[in-house]
């Protein structure tokens, strides 16, 4: 059940990066926002280290706040919640893995 909320805040938040045009940010900087949002909630969903996709994720997002013709404080708010629910997800994501069973590991021979 994580699993789903995990993929609806990662979607949710990729969703919300769209938002960025409205404070007026170049397109580039926001497809830029996208892809690694993207590459970073698939990467967390298919490697065993969950968060390399968060430090994807955080990497865009301060390459943006860096390089952003103009920090303002909707920016700021902007970047801010898109950084909680990316880290908001990796760690439900993370919890989905503790919470599973493991399989007892059957000895041969």
């Amino acid at each position: 059940m994580l699993r789903n909320y995990t993929n609806l805040i990662y979607s949710a938040s990729i969703g919300a990066a769209f938002l960025l045009r409205i404070i007026h940010i170049p397109d580039q900087f926001v497809w830029l926002v996208v892809i690694c949002l993207v590459a970073g909630a698939l990467i967390s969903n298919f490697t065993r280290i969950r968060t390399t996709g968060l430090v994807i994720g955080f990497g865009g997002l301060l390459f943006v706040y860096r390089f952003a013709p103009g920090p303002s404080p909707s920016l700021i708010v902007m970047l801010t919640f898109l950084a909680i629910s990316l880290f908001t997800a990796t760690g439900l994501l993370i919890a989905a893995d503790l919470s599973t069973p493991k399989e007892p590991m059957k000895n041969e021979g």
